[in-house]
C-alpha cells in the first residue's frame, strides 16, 4: 500500500473524503469508533490517499468507508498466515477507496451494496455447505465478480495465479501484466 503523498495531496484526498464522500466517510466513521470500542488492542496506522487503517481481530475479511479502511489482523487470528494475505486484503481495500474517490455519492448503492451483498451471499453459501465451492471456490467466486474484480484491478492485484508476480502476494507494480501465452483481447 505505499503510494507517496506529499502534504498537499493529503490534504485534497482528506477534503474529497469530507466533502464528496460524506455519506461513507461518516459511517466509515462510525464503524471504525465501534471496532476500536471493541478491539483495544486494534492498531491504525495512516494509510495512503489520507486514509486511516485498522487491523483488527473483530470482522473476517475488510471494509472500506471513505476515509476509513477496516481489515482483519490476521496475524493476530492466526498463528501462521500466508506470505502476502495480509498485503492483498489491505490492498484490495485501498482499490474500494479509490472507487469511493471516483464515485462520491454514488459509491454506496454502486459499489457498497453488491458488495454487502456478494459477503453475504458466501458467508451464506459458506455456512450451507459451499454452492459455489465445488465450481468456483469461495474466494475466486467472490473475487470475480462486480465490484471485487475492479478494486482488485485498481488496486494491482492479480488473482488469477496466486503464485503471481515473483512472490509479491498477488500484487502487481506498475502497469498492467499477462501471464505467459496470454494474448490480449
Amino acid at each position: 500500500m505505499g503510494i507517496a503523498m506529499g502534504p498537499v495531496s493529503r490534504v485534497i484526498h482528506l477534503a474529497l473524503h469530507c466533502s464528496w464522500e460524506l455519506p461513507q466517510t461518516l459511517l466509515g466513521a462510525l464503524v471504525f469508533t465501534y471496532v476500536r470500542a471493541l478491539d483495544r488492542a486494534a492498531s491504525t496506522v495512516n494509510g495512503p490517499l489520507a486514509t486511516l487503517v485498522t487491523h483488527t481481530v473483530r470482522i473476517r475479511g475488510g471494509i472500506s468507508l471513505g476515509m476509513f479502511i477496516v481489515t482483519s489482523d490476521y496475524h493476530r487470528m492466526f498463528r501462521t498466515v500466508p506470505a502476502g494475505v495480509q498485503q492483498r486484503l489491505d490492498a484490495h481495500e485501498l482499490g474500494h477507496v479509490k472507487q469511493s474517490l471516483m464515485l462520491g455519492p454514488l459509491y454506496l448503492p454502486l459499489v457498497g451494496l453488491p458488495s454487502v451483498s456478494r459477503a453475504a451471499l458466501l458467508r451464506f453459501s459458506r455456512r450451507c455447505g459451499g454452492a459455489f465451492s465445488a465450481r468456483w471456490g469461495h474466494t475466486r467466486w467472490y473475487y470475480s465478480g462486480y465490484p471485487e474484480h475492479w478494486a482488485n484491478r485498481l488496486a494491482g492485484i492479480d488473482r488469477s495465479d496466486r503464485k503471481s508476480s515473483a512472490g509479491r502476494g498477488g500484487v502487481r507494480r506498475g502497469g498492467p501484466t499477462r501471464a505467459r501465452g496470454s494474448r490480449r483481447r
